[in-house]
């Protein structure tokens, strides 16, 4: 992660908490400000656009192929389970890059090429071999026990999830049955751009 998006991440999460806590803990208006203002729902709106803007912030500076990276966090802790004698896998514990397999889907082993850059080691590629199917590396329970151990959820997805669930929350305070009205379009603009992200 960059340092511009340990910061975005950090006001998103700080200003998504804070208005958490204002909405469920029932506060009437959301201020920052050690001062009496006439107009306090003023703060509540300026919370707000500083909501969406750290949210657009994180998002410009998340990486656009979040899927790999999943994957790719997958692998790199299989390699720590079955790795070779020459794999030390504390030079890769912050590998960036590129992780493609080039066994076929149907092999009782996985090629594996790293190509990308260490803190100890630019333009790093190194081949290793995994004696496991494709199938079972990227296994359900593969995904289980990275979500639970691994970076990228927390690092990436969690900030996004919590930016959802305030927006939600805070659509139910000041619209309290436009959930239910709205929830068949979210439904079906997801299911839209899911098919159109595979077609891609």
């Amino acid at each position: 992660m960059t340092e511009g998006y340990l910061r975005q991440r950090r006001n998103l999460l700080s200003i998504s908490i804070l208005l958490l806590l204002a909405i469920l803990g029932g506060a009437e208006n959301v201020s920052l400000l050690p001062l009496k203002l006439k107009h306090p729902e003023v703060a509540e709106y300026f919370a707000w656009a500083g909501f969406l803007y750290f949210w657009y912030r994180v998002y410009m500076y998340t990486p656009s192929k979040l899927t790999a990276l999943f994957k790719n966090e997958i692998i790199l802790s299989l390699l720590k389970t079955h790795s070779n004698t020459d794999y030390n896998y504390f030079s890769l514990s912050d590998f960036i890059g590129s992780i493609t397999i080039t066994s076929s889907t149907d092999s009782e082993s996985a090629d594996i090429t790293l190509n990308g850059n260490t803190s100890s080691s630019k333009n790093f590629t190194k081949d290793y071999s995994l004696p496991l199917s494709q199938e079972s590396i990227f296994s359900f329970n593969r995904y289980i026990n990275v979500i639970f151990n691994g970076k990228v959820v927390t690092d990436y997805f969690l900030p996004h999830f919590i930016a959802i669930i305030t927006i939600l929350v805070g659509i139910d305070k000041y619209y309290p049955d436009a959930l239910i009205t709205l929830f068949p379009v979210i439904l079906v603009s997801a299911l839209l751009y899911s098919l159109v992200s595979k077609k891609k």
